[in-house]
């Protein structure tokens, strides 16, 4: 459980996420804001049953599933994203895949109550 995190990484760094989850299971993250030049949050292959709550994101490119579809056989499954904010992001909740992309499973997935926020314009 990450409960309360505050995390910060100048915008224009690469190679910076957040929080990174791979070949994890029943992760819970809320109430934390993150500041990156990267991904939020990415969940990779192996990922299962995570519960992400209350975060701000921002700067950075949102909160991502992936990239899939590198190696075969992957799976992400059981994502729960919801009251998330995203400040000047470029992008808001996503699932990545590479091209051409191997055969992979993204599965029971839910995005709810996301909030954009770009130039000072709440956008929902």
């Amino acid at each position: 459980m990450c409960d309360r995190l505050n995390q910060e990484a100048p915008d224009e760094s690469p190679n910076t996420d957040g929080i990174h989850i791979g070949l994890s299971t029943n992760i819970k993250i809320s109430r934390t804001v993150i500041q990156t030049g990267d991904d939020c949050i990415a969940m990779v292959s192996g990922s299962r049953n995570i519960d992400i709550s209350d975060v701000t994101c921002g700067p950075g490119h949102g909160i991502s599933i992936g990239s899939l579809g590198k190696s075969p056989g992957e799976i992400v499954t059981g994502i729960n994203v919801r009251n998330c904010t995203f400040i000047g992001t470029q992008n808001g909740a996503r699932i990545k895949t590479w091209e051409p992309s191997l055969s992979s499973e993204a599965s029971d997935i839910f995005f709810g109550d996301i909030y954009m926020q770009n130039d000072g314009d709440l956008i929902d």
